[in-house]
């Protein structure tokens, strides 16, 4: 369909049949991935691909501006989902210590024995800018992921994956 909102109506309705053809629902949903062709459409996807969700659960997320999708779309979303949902808890660190969520996610999800994280920019947990430098940046998006793991009672070392995204200012 033309225009992102129903793009992203069309791919979470999309998630939705193969979530109930495993005999699962939205409530299900740990983690997601987005891509988008313009983060300036960043607002206009959280109200749709929130709509998804009940408020009292949405899972981890990475939102990503990604140019050039395939056949001319503005989104591509994937996601990951957990049979069990006695197993899916919502990691939340203690308010202050890591940046407000920017859209329908939480920072962290635990699926099983799974943690997934969502993705985090370096912004300063308090007053939400972003140090001038990469170096800056990258300290703080480590302190940020800390934060996340030492809520959910881990620590950086537990890590077994990890994307980093970086857009070269110069290239």
């Amino acid at each position: 369909p033309k225009g992102l909102a129903e793009q992203t109506r069309m791919a979470m309705t999309n998630v939705g049949h193969v979530l109930r053809e495993a005999g699962m629902n939205y409530a299900n949903v740990v983690s997601c991935h987005v891509q988008l062709v313009d983060m300036g459409q960043y607002k206009e996807m959280n109200e749709v691909y929130g709509s998804f969700f009940g408020p009292d659960h949405f899972p981890a997320r990475t939102t990503v501006e990604f140019p050039g999708l395939p056949n001319a779309a503005n989104i591509e979303i994937s996601c990951i989902a957990y049979a069990d949902k006695s197993k899916i808890k919502d990691v939340i660190p203690p308010e202050g210590t890591v940046p407000a969520a920017m859209g329908p996610y939480r920072p962290a999800v635990w699926a099983g024995d799974t943690l997934y994280i969502s993705g985090s920019g370096g912004r300063k947990p308090k007053t939400n800018e972003l140090d001038a430098t990469i170096e800056g940046q990258t300290k703080q998006t480590m302190e940020n992921v800390g934060q996340v793991l030492g809520a959910a009672g881990l620590q950086h070392k537990d890590a077994v994956f990890t994307n980093i995204y970086f857009l070269d200012p110069d290239g």
